[in-house]
């Protein structure tokens, strides 16, 4: 159950935990009233204030620390694995998690246009695009950013996805303008965008 306070700075309600609110936590409502409660000098508590003051670490923890400085150099290193041991990890977890054994499995969804953007045909189609419009837009004549457009769109017209007569090469900007108004395009307007 939270503590209901108000915010140190602007009054606002929070809401905070009762171990946040002992330790010194839940006092600003936002990162911008901490900040703002940082800057006045409003946070750090000393002496007595202090919600750490006068409490003491166990005896046996004081003396794990030290026994694994004296081992190891420092107490938050950890173990250090052989090879061997990582292997033996590694080959035990191999394929626990692969497709249908994952608990977000759904069934291998992945949709054709998405494997075909990522083949080896779309590839070189890009290339061949950009290098017939020599990394150039033809609509603003930009170099930055070009990338590869379909006139004919790539969901409707599968039998073109590949045909280097099919793309054009647009800079980012005017791909983004061009989506807004690509059934033009279909009309006929390839040769007045080539210029």
């Amino acid at each position: 159950m939270k503590i209901h306070t108000n915010c140190l700075i602007c009054g606002a309600d929070v809401y905070t935990y009762p171990k946040d609110h002992s330790t010194g936590r839940g006092k600003y409502c936002s990162r911008a009233c901490n900040l703002e409660g940082r800057s006045r000098g409003m946070v750090t508590k000393s002496g007595k204030e202090n919600p750490m003051y006068g409490r003491k670490r166990p005896k046996s923890e004081i003396e794990n620390q030290k026994a694994a400085i004296a081992k190891n150099g420092h107490f938050r290193k950890g173990k250090h694995l052989s090879e061997e041991h990582k292997r033996r990890i590694g080959a035990s977890n191999t394929g626990k998690c692969a497709k249908e054994k994952h608990p977000k499995w759904k069934g291998g969804i992945t949709y054709q246009n998405s494997k075909q953007r990522c083949s080896w045909p779309y590839r070189q189609w890009k290339k061949q695009v950009f290098e017939r419009d020599n990394y150039t837009c033809v609509r603003c004549g930009s170099r930055e950013r070009v990338v590869p457009h379909h006139i004919l769109d790539w969901a409707h017209y599968i039998e073109e996805r590949f045909a280097v007569d099919n793309g054009i090469c647009v800079c980012h900007i005017c791909h983004m303008d061009l989506h807004n108004w690509t059934a033009a395009l279909v009309g006929g307007t390839l040769h007045e965008l080539r210029g």
